[in-house]
């Protein structure tokens, strides 16, 4: 019904609908967020709860597989793994009491400490004065206030003027049922929460199927695939994770409590749990788990040197773990960005606290897992994950219609530093761009000055991939051919760009892969074949013509061009290059060649170049290095081709 419409109201009404879009998705993610912030009671323990049993999961499947039953099975694990957090906490409490003790014979090396800094510094003057005039000022004040002070100042005299009596209160001795509430109270929502946790994962692991049964129900049980491959990936990433981030946060503790004991750090064991637990803590956990070390080291040590070898020690593991061991380990289990990792880790902090902090990256790993397997959260996939949001093509495209040669050749030059195929480079990157160009000039999306700045920009990148022959003849500008010499040449390729300067980019990287294998060769723009232009066009020595394409809907302008071209020269085989995205079926394909009648048609650059090279015959002719002329355009009606 909107092909009717003038091109104005349609694209007004593709904004509006747009901008509806947007605006339903904005205000589904402030509910979501809303509830979740409003639910996070009930939330956040179900969601440890979880996590939990993702950890848990592959030791109740080890002990299954050794024939332990299910419920000996899950209630060992989760014994277990509560009884060692229980005996983690219960170790770093012993190691505060003991490090509390000795904190008072401190004292001394840490005012030694604040006086040489004080000394050290160039203002320390100043900071004394400053310090001096704070005391002066506070003491100012305090007898301002002092009512003592207020009577000895000239007051104007008052009837009944007496001194304020005293008041003291006491209360009463609390009941012992009333002290135990005292001490109780601020422990029952902890431990309420642990028993609500310690119940939902022995429900989870005891039921796991009957739980993804119920969820495979809830979600569709009519797309069995797509969903049981969602959970499997969830459960997969999850729970490898974990189980990689718990074994490298152990070794990276096991280390620093063993570096901290061999430096002379008191109480190493504290720091190590400590560092242990802090780096689930994405990127400041290991510097959260540094701090109490360092100022201890500051607190005990007279000099300097035990603080630098304990931060060498926590900067040097952190640099190996981050760096060597991490990448390797984790691999792309998470399927996370960076910068999806350091956001999630914002807002789940803001919704639930340092328990959404910890819990930011499993979570948003469940929620990119669901944006890769439901069409409708696809954004969540795009947004957080770490897979490339832009083909090979499109990046390529995207740096051409931006203006950018140069990111565009570094990006091919990245191509070819691991294929070393410029044939493929041009075959699966650049023609797809070059098409994603054509295909946005003719639906309207790609104005007349935009399409010169990505022609511009291709035939730049072209001109600088011209150097990279990687063994093949070739002179400085690619084409093979002499461009100092204005005749064709016995034996010369022609590559006729059929319908405009985008055409014309295509002909000339067919051009330069035929020099690169040392046939001569000429690139023809669409201005020089047109119906009066291609009668003043000289064909002596021609030996093959080659069309260039990327307009799938040029069938007809294919099939005519090549009869006034076999009319010029009826013994000059002609090749039609369609170049267009892969996915027309082959009985399309023949249907296609059929129509226009060529002598032969394909639709990749290597299809292409052997065709020539079955086609041209003998052994190529050797092509003499020469300098690179800049690139020319010829006008509308000319008779001869550009030489390039």
């Amino acid at each position: 019904m909107d092909q009717g419409l003038p091109g104005a109201r349609r694209d007004r009404r593709v904004r509006t609908a747009s901008v509806a879009s947007g605006v339903n998705g904005l205000a589904a993610v402030l509910i979501v967020g809303t509830g979740i912030y409003l639910a996070r009671e009930v939330l956040v323990p179900l969601a440890l709860a979880i996590l939990l049993s993702f950890t848990l999961a592959p030791a109740v499947t080890g002990l299954r597989r050794v024939h332990v039953g299910r419920t000996p099975a899950v209630t060992l694990v989760v014994v277990s793994a509560f009884g060692l957090m229980f005996a983690i906490g219960a170790l770093i409490t012993g190691q505060i009491g003991s490090l509390a003790q000795g904190l008072p014979g401190y004292q001394r090396n840490i005012e030694a400490k604040v006086h040489s800094l004080r000394d050290a510094l160039p203002g320390g003057g100043l900071i004394e004065r400053a310090s001096s005039m704070v005391r002066d000022l506070n003491r100012e004040l305090t007898e301002a206030r002092n009512p003592a002070t207020l009577e000895k100042q000239p007051s104007r005299p008052t009837l009944g003027t007496t001194k304020p009596l005293p008041v003291q209160i006491w209360e009463p001795d609390p009941a012992p049922l009333q002290l135990v509430q005292t001490m109780v109270s601020p422990l029952l929502p902890p431990l309420a929460t642990t028993g609500l946790i310690l119940l939902l994962v022995i429900v989870m692991l005891s039921h796991r199927e009957d739980l993804r049964n119920r969820v495979i129900r809830l979600l569709g049980a009519k797309d069995l695939t797509r969903i049981t491959h969602a959970l499997d990936d969830a459960g997969y990433r999850v729970s490898r994770y974990l189980v990689a981030q718990t074994a490298t946060n152990t070794c990276f503790g096991l280390a620093i409590a063993i570096g901290l004991a061999v430096i002379g750090v008191p109480n190493p064991i504290l720091w190590g749990l400590l560092a242990m637990l802090f780096r689930f803590v994405p990127y400041i956990g290991a510097v959260l788990g540094s701090v109490f070390p360092l100022a201890l080291a500051i607190a005990i040590d007279p000099g300097w040197t035990l603080l630098a070898l304990t931060a060498a020690l926590y900067l040097g593991l952190e640099l190996v773990i981050s760096n060597l061991v991490e990448p390797r380990l984790y691999g792309s289990r998470t399927g996370l960005s960076p910068i999806a990792v350091i956001f999630a880790a914002v807002v789940w902090t803001w919704l639930w606290g340092p328990i959404g902090l910890l819990l930011s990256t499993p979570l948003t790993v469940c929620l990119v897992v669901l944006g890769r397997h439901v069409p409708q959260l696809a954004f969540l996939d795009i947004a957080l994950g770490n897979e490339p949001v832009l083909s090979a093509p499109e990046r390529h495209y995207q740096r051409l219609i931006a203006g950018d040669p140069d990111e565009a050749t570094e990006q091919a030059e990245a191509h070819l530093a691991s294929t070393n195929d410029l044939l493929g480079f041009y075959d699966r990157v650049t023609l797809p761009a070059l098409a994603l160009a054509e295909h946005d000039r003719a639906h309207g999306m790609l104005d007349d000055a935009r399409r010169e700045l990505v022609t511009d920009s291709a035939f730049q990148v072209i001109e600088n991939l011209a150097g990279r022959t990687d063994g093949k003849p070739t002179n400085g500008d690619g084409t093979g051919h002499d461009p100092a010499d204005p005749a064709w040449g016995e034996g010369t390729i022609l590559c006729i760009a059929a319908r405009g300067s985008l055409d014309e980019a295509a002909a000339s990287i067919l051009s330069q892969l035929i020099a690169r294998e040392g046939y001569p060769t000429r690139v023809v723009p669409s201005a020089t074949i047109g119906a009066r232009a291609l009668a003043a066009l000289d064909l002596t020595g021609v030996r093959l013509i080659c069309l260039s394409y990327l307009d799938s809907g040029s069938v007809a302008h294919a099939r005519y061009l090549k009869m006034r071209l076999r009319r010029r020269a009826p013994n000059i085989p002609i090749l039609v290059g369609f170049w267009v995205p892969s996915g027309s079926t082959l009985d399309d394909l023949d249907v296609i060649a059929a129509r226009i009648g060529a002598d032969a048609f394909v639709t990749s650059l290597v299809d292409m170049m052997a065709e020539v090279e079955r086609r041209y015959g003998g052994a190529p002719r050797p092509v003499e290095s020469r300098a690179a002329p800049a690139r020319a355009r010829e006008a509308a009606g000319a008779s001869s081709a550009v030489l390039r």
